[in-house]
């Protein structure tokens, strides 16, 4: 993880803009706050390493209840050399607040204080923690080098297990086959760019500082352990490396990992020949569209999104002057008139009027219905159940996961407003082939001084329509299965919006990112239902794999997977495009879920509740190169759960944790291909891995931020097979793409 450093003399007390327990102005004089350590104080830990625990703040009222939403600053001791995640948190709905804290390189006690932000900071709780040394790389047995040599590193404070220890070349990750606490021995990685490098040692989240060595270009043999796999620059893959033969079997995964360059198709040659193998690129390198169209939801929320970074970041005062809903003057069935977006188009600064009904008031959820539904819809009871549904299980979801949203209207609560205008954002007869707009959230209503901005949090859904009055028929029982996941997707935007623009005074978060951490919590939801009702309960077939309340949430999230996998060369997973649909955000999902998976499930806080944005982002909450991150994200997509060999012969970096990938894609087959065959589902597993030829070569072609799949067999006695990554004239790849290629040996 990359930490900011911040000296004492340069903080500034900041408020969140926004509060659940009182607005964002400051607090009433007379209300003060309890503050409490709840875990993280005490630590011990290598000087330059992340604490194992985040330092927690909890913070209650006068009667003793947690308050969520409360800002909380950090700030280390002066002179310290300690580095935070954040200094600006806010409370969750346990009261705590939680922020990681990487140690300075000097061994002994640091001291952090934290404190209120709203003129509390006499009230003040110091967390302590203590250094320990730190790992020190000393030596290395040889100082010039080349691939498949074996070297040990000479130093201290070294973990005494080889998966404790990452050794680097470079960018290069070397092998680990021994470890003490004072020394390591690494086989040296191939294909490194010749000369001097630097070499360092991670352990843990703490590194030594580098010594340089010298690197001698060769031709080496890379030797691979049974289901092991590496990583390799495609720079730097000229000539230079050579597989075993004999019978080995190889996955070779050849990616450009680039999130910057713009999106293109851009082809390339693998192998080891200049006598090249035809093969058919993936299908729709053009990005036609599958299936006909794209869907309308997710065209609209790309452009929400997109109007939203373009909208000046509301001041502090400007975010103060909002009105207070008084809560005590809202009653069943009293009325609000809304100012609702009525055109695709965020642009076009289109707004209709809508008289709504409140039907339903929770702790968190305010529900009204616009008194033009039509007739046969949603009665009292239903929208009395709707209610306790999204304010009882769903906003718990998000709040818990990514944070809390803002309040600048002061009424504690989100609004829902269910209403025909959003049916008829999607008009006939294109309903019926370019899809139907759910709902959604517009951070014009946070952000806008407009009189077209309602000026709180509200997330807009669809009604049932029988007769098709405003839009294609829909029906009770359709917003009844789709409103509940388009909720908890869009309060997710809701939550970044507020925690990266108003907040931090940031961007909004890119769309590859925001759009992935909203449909992992569509899969949350599928979580609760799964823990809720284990097999065979909740199903109305014993068999189905999923209990019936979860399947609206995760069944999104297995259909635009399996679409991406089908042909993921043509799909890249950080550059949307206006009109993307559906692969790349199931690419998207997955790649959160990964992270969720390496890590633990604190890191999607970690990824809202921050200014940075995109791959400095995910830089940041990892801890290491994107690079890496997403070169073994392209891996495990495919080795994970490999067929006959047992998920912990591989390397947890190279699957999965939560999911069972392929026992998940062979259910959706099957279920598809039920009655008769379904082309949107062609095979039990979705990449299609392709064959390279032992010691020839092909020609493919992708965009960047994607991965496409081999698998070289080299014949039984036969001499090692040489690999080469490079345009198809042979020259090195634009530095810029990050070519790099996965290799993984599978027999």
């Amino acid at each position: 993880m990359v930490f900011r450093r911040f000296p004492l003399a340069v903080f500034v007390i900041a408020t969140l803009a926004c509060s659940k327990d009182g607005g964002n102005g400051p607090p009433d004089e007379e209300t003060i706050y309890t503050i409490a350590i709840q875990g993280g104080d005490g630590q011990q830990g290598a000087a330059g390493s992340i604490l194992s625990l985040p330092l927690q703040l909890k913070v209650t009222d006068p009667a003793g209840e947690p308050v969520r939403s409360v800002a909380v600053v950090f700030r280390p001791a002066a002179q310290s050399g300690v580095s935070l995640s954040d200094t600006v948190v806010g409370t969750g709905i346990d009261g705590i607040a939680r922020v990681d804290a990487r140690l300075g390189s000097q061994q002994g006690e640091y001291t952090i204080a934290a404190a209120f932000v709203r003129g509390q900071e006499e009230n003040t709780e110091v967390f302590r923690a203590t250094g320990t040394p730190g790992p020190t790389l000393t030596g290395s047995s040889k100082q010039s080098t080349q691939a498949g040599d074996t070297i040990t590193l000479t130093g201290t404070s070294f973990n005494s297990t080889q998966a404790g220890n990452t050794v680097f070349f470079g960018s290069a990750r070397a092998r680990v086959i021994s470890a003490t606490t004072s020394s390591i021995t690494v086989v040296v990685p191939p294909c490194v760019a010749p000369g001097t490098i630097p070499l360092r040692v991670e352990v843990g989240t703490a590194s030594t500082t580098s010594i340089n060595i010298t690197y001698v270009q060769t031709s080496p043999t890379l030797t691979l352990a049974l289901y092991e796999g590496i990583t390799i620059s495609g720079t730097e893959l000229g000539n230079c490396l050579r597989l075993p033969g004999d019978g080995a079997s190889y996955l070779v995964v050849p990616q450009f990992a680039s999130a910057s360059v713009p999106l293109a198709t851009h082809s390339f040659q693998l192998g080891n020949s200049s006598a090249v193998v035809p093969q058919s690129l993936a299908a729709s390198l053009d990005r036609s569209v599958r299936e006909g169209a794209t869907s309308l939801q997710s065209r609209f929320d790309l452009a929400l999104r997109a109007a939203e970074r373009r909208m000046p970041v509301p001041s502090a005062a400007e975010l103060a002057s909002n009105r207070q809903i008084s809560l005590e003057a809202l009653t069943l069935n009293s009325t609000r008139t809304f100012r609702v977006l009525c055109s695709l188009d965020p642009e076009e600064s289109c707004f209709k009027s809508a008289t709504a009904k409140l039907k339903h008031i929770g702790q968190n959820i305010l529900l009204y219905i616009d008194e033009k539904s039509p007739a046969n819809g949603l009665t009292d009871s239903e929208l009395t159940n709707f209610g306790k549904l999204f304010d009882e299980t769903l906003y718990p979801i998000d709040l818990r996961t990514f944070g809390p949203e803002s309040d600048i209207d002061g009424d504690g609560k989100v609004i829902m407003l269910l209403t025909p205008i959003v049916n008829a954002l999607s008009p006939k007869p294109g309903c019926s082939t370019d899809g139907q707009v759910l709902g959604f959230f517009f951070g014009f209503d946070l952000s806008s001084r407009s009189s077209d901005s309602n000026k709180g949090e509200i997330f807009y859904g669809f009604v049932p329509d029988p007769s098709g009055q405003f839009s294609c028929a829909i029906s009770k029982e359709t917003v009844e299965s789709l409103l509940p996941s388009t909720f908890i997707h869009e309060l997710q935007h809701m939550i970044s919006y507020n925690q990266h623009a108003l907040v931090r005074g940031g961007s909004q978060e890119t769309d590859w990112l925001n759009e992935g951490l909203s449909h992992l919590a569509e899969e949350l939801a599928s979580r609760h239902y799964e823990n809720k009702f284990p097999p065979p309960t909740g199903r109305s077939s014993p068999g189905n794999l999923f209990p019936d309340s979860a399947f609206g949430f995760i069944s999104e999230q297995l259909t635009n997977s399996y679409s991406w996998l089908l042909d993921p060369e043509s799909t890249s997973l950080t550059l949307f495009e206006t009109n993307e649909c559906c692969e790349g955000r199931g690419a998207a999902w997955l790649f959160v879920r990964y992270l969720g998976d390496l890590r633990d499930s604190t890191i999607y806080a970690r990824l809202v509740q921050t200014s940075r944005t995109s791959v400095e982002n995910v830089e940041n909450v990892m801890g290491e190169a994107f690079t890496s991150v997403f070169a073994d994200f392209g891996m495990a997509l495919y080795t994970d759960s490999l067929p006959g060999v047992p998920r912990n012969a591989v390397s947890p970096r190279l699957r999965f944790k939560s999911r069972n990938l392929r026992h998940l894609y062979d259910a959706l087959y099957r279920a598809a291909n039920r009655t008769s065959p379904n082309p949107n589902f062609p095979r039990p597993f979705p990449i299609l891995v392709k064959n390279l030829p032992y010691n020839l070569a092909v020609n493919g072609a992708m965009v960047p931020s994607t991965f496409a799949y081999y698998q070289l067999d080299t014949p039984p006695g036969s001499a090692p097979a040489g690999l080469r990554f490079a345009t198809p004239a042979g020259a090195a790849f634009n530095p810029d793409l990050k070519a790099q290629v996965g290799i993984f040996r599978l027999r």
